[in-house]
């Protein structure tokens, strides 16, 4: 259903002048055409196309800047509108399921089918993710490829993606995410890396980065993880953060901690970007949603406004997403309608350990360019 107001929401964006106010937003050809205060003499608005928030929260639509949902011919996947507009979550950041060869069957097949925004991280590797051992091969990257495949102005494309995991990258340790980096600097686009197993060490893998480049996977609590064996940030993590390099959740199927989350952010290491790291295989557990491991932010020692502002504005602007992330004229009518409720909801993390909070962020509606979805309850 498409809509041309949402009226009697209460706006949650941290540093607007109306936050927290009760607000009236108007939308035109799918874009924000004002935001106002509610006046105490203005009446009630009704009509088909006029969402009533009944004074529930409206922020920028709420982004997952780590997914897999170019699935069907990858190794991992999911539908995207299953964990997207579906769940409070208005745009999805794939994360290197593709790569050079296979970006635009992936364009035409399902992002462009898709009722939610996709963005692309491309994978160095051109094959993308039709293994899970993409950079172990020598030829796996090719940047003449990659400068082809980033020419296409019908992909909105985010960055470009590495792993860095011994898993991955099989006895060549440290070469292919070397040669990523050199790529990022000749193609002028941040480079995001996912940390594992080692070989290599994550100190070498953040040795390698600049600012504006993220790193995924920040909270695992692998022994090649942020916390040394005193229980203390590395050195080279604090270094990197200095510099301007930006860490990631990417809570996935084995990468998110309670006690390492807790303990970091307790020292001051908030984790700039909140990604889910959502496929076929964690939806059930552990992952579930981005606005589970949102909740499970909030458990470790974040403040709901920085959950809400690390999925909205941080995300939209380390990606390069000017149109989104924000509630102003001109940008995209991309919003997310949610309430702060007293739940019981169990919340686990990737190792198995349980958590609940007493109360939790609960999207009720998505809105993407102007068209409404009702959140499905029993996907979050």
């Amino acid at each position: 259903m498409r809509i041309n107001k949402v009226v009697n929401a209460r706006l949650f964006e941290s540093g607007h002048a109306l936050d927290q106010c009760l607000v009236d937003i108007c939308i035109e050809e799918g874009h924000i055409k004002s935001i106002e205060a509610v006046r105490p003499d203005s009446g009630h608005v009704h009509g088909d196309d006029v969402l009533d928030a009944q004074g529930r929260y409206v922020s920028p639509g709420f982004i997952d800047v780590h997914v897999h949902c170019y699935h069907g011919k990858t190794a991992i996947g999911i539908d995207a509108d299953e964990i997207g507009a579906y769940t409070g979550v208005t745009t999805l950041i794939d994360a290197g399921t593709s790569g050079a060869n296979t970006v635009s069957d992936f364009r035409k097949t399902q992002i462009d089918r898709a009722k939610t925004r996709i963005a692309v991280l491309l994978n160095v590797a051109s094959e993308g993710l039709r293994t899970l051992s993409e950079l172990s091969e020598e030829d796996a990257i090719d940047l003449n490829k990659i400068k082809h495949a980033l020419e296409d102005p019908s992909v909105t494309y985010a960055g470009l993606k590495a792993r860095a995991s011994s898993s991955v990258l099989g006895n060549r340790e440290l070469a292919p995410i070397v040669e990523a980096k050199e790529i990022s600097k000749i193609t002028e686009m941040p480079l995001v890396v996912h940390v594992g197993n080692a070989p290599p060490r994550v100190e070498d893998v953040l040795d390698l980065m600049d600012k504006g480049d993220v790193v995924t996977h920040c909270f695992n609590s692998k022994p090649n993880g942020i916390l040394n064996e005193a229980g203390i940030i590395k050195t080279e993590f604090v270094k990197a953060r200095d510099r301007g390099v930006l860490f990631d959740v990417g809570h996935g199927s084995s990468s998110f901690s309670f006690e390492v989350a807790k303990k970091a952010i307790e020292l001051g290491f908030v984790p700039d970007l909140i990604g889910s790291d959502l496929y076929d295989k964690n939806r059930k557990g552990p992952v579930v949603s981005l606005v589970r491991t949102m909740n499970k932010l909030i458990l470790s020692g974040m403040s709901a406004e920085e959950v809400i502002d690390a999925v909205t504005r941080k995300a939209a602007q380390v990606h390069g997403l000017q149109d989104r992330g924000r509630i102003a004229a001109g940008l995209l009518a991309d919003m997310t309608v949610f309430s702060i409720e007293a739940s019981e909801m169990e919340l686990k993390d990737s190792d198995g350990n349980v958590g609940h909070l007493d109360q939790c962020i609960v999207p009720k509606f998505s809105v993407i360019g102007g068209q409404l979805f009702e959140v499905d309850p029993g996907g979050i």
